[in-house]
C-alpha cells in the first residue's frame, strides 16, 4: 500500500479513502436523481390556489330563511275553505271557518311575537337578493295570515313586507302597507321611504306598472343552492 501510494497507483476498487465501497442510503446522486430547487437556501414552495367563493353561496341563517319561505308557499294555501261549485240542494257547503277573537293578555303577546319572527324568517328570504325573486303576492298573504291570526304585525315585520312590494315594482301595495304602518304607530326607516319614493319615480308617467307583482318572477341574477 505504501508502494502504491509513493507511485500514484490507485489502490483497488474498494478501498478505503479512495471514494469506493458502496454508497449509504441518502447519499451521493444516481443516474436518475433528480436535484430539488433551492431558493434563498431553502426548497422553493409552491403557492396555493386561492379558495373560488361562489357569490350566490347562502349562509347558515340565509338558508333557514329561505327555507322558511319555501315551506310558507308550500303551506300557506291548506288552510283556505275549498270552493264548491254546485252543490246539492240537500247538501249546501260548510260555512267558512271563523276567525279566533283576539283576547288581550300576556299569552296572546308571545303568540304574536312568535307570529312575528316566523313572518320575518319568511319576509328575508322573500327579499334575498341571491334569490332575486320579486313576488308582493307572497307578502300580501303573509298580511292576510297575519289577520286571521288577530296579530299585529311589528315594526320590522311591516318593513319587510313594504320592501318585497318594492322590490316586486308594486307602488300600489308597498303605499298601502305604508300608510298601515304609520296608521299602526310605527316610524319607517328613512332608507324604506326612500326606496319608496324611488319607486313611484321610475313608475310615474307609467301607470301599467304601479300595480305591479301581479306574477311572481325572478330577476335571473341569483339562484338557490342546495
Amino acid at each position: 500500500a505504501q508502494v502504491q501510494k509513493i507511485l500514484g497507483v490507485p489502490g483497488p476498487r474498494g478501498s478505503a479513502g479512495q471514494g469506493g465501497g458502496r454508497r449509504e442510503p441518502g447519499k451521493g446522486k444516481g443516474k436518475g436523481d433528480k436535484a430539488t430547487p433551492v431558493v434563498g437556501g431553502a426548497a422553493a414552495a409552491v403557492p396555493a390556489a386561492p379558495a373560488v367563493v361562489d357569490p350566490f353561496a347562502l349562509g347558515n341563517e340565509e338558508r333557514m330563511h329561505v327555507e322558511a319561505l319555501f315551506n310558507f308557499v308550500a303551506f300557506s294555501y291548506k288552510d283556505r275553505p275549498q270552493r264548491i261549485f254546485l252543490p246539492d240542494d240537500d247538501k249546501p257547503p260548510p260555512p267558512p271557518p271563523r276567525r279566533p277573537a283576539l283576547v288581550p293578555g300576556e299569552a296572546n303577546l308571545a303568540e304574536s311575537a312568535k307570529a312575528n319572527m316566523e313572518a320575518q324568517f319568511v319576509l328575508k328570504g322573500l327579499n334575498n337578493s341571491k334569490l332575486g325573486v320579486k313576488c308582493s303576492s307572497v307578502a300580501k298573504t303573509l298580511s292576510e295570515h297575519l289577520v286571521q291570526k288577530s296579530v299585529a304585525p311589528a315594526e320590522a315585520t311591516y318593513s319587510l313586507i313594504v320592501e318585497s312590494c318594492v322590490n316586486s315594482g308594486d307602488l300600489r301595495a308597498a303605499s298601502d302597507f305604508l300608510n298601515k304602518m304609520e296608521s299602526a304607530g310605527h316610524s319607517a326607516d328613512p332608507q324604506l321611504l326612500d326606496k319608496v319614493m324611488d319607486l313611484y319615480s321610475e313608475t310615474r308617467g307609467n301607470p301599467a306598472h304601479t300595480a305591479g307583482g301581479a306574477t311572481c318572477s325572478t330577476s335571473g341574477a341569483g339562484r338557490s343552492s342546495s
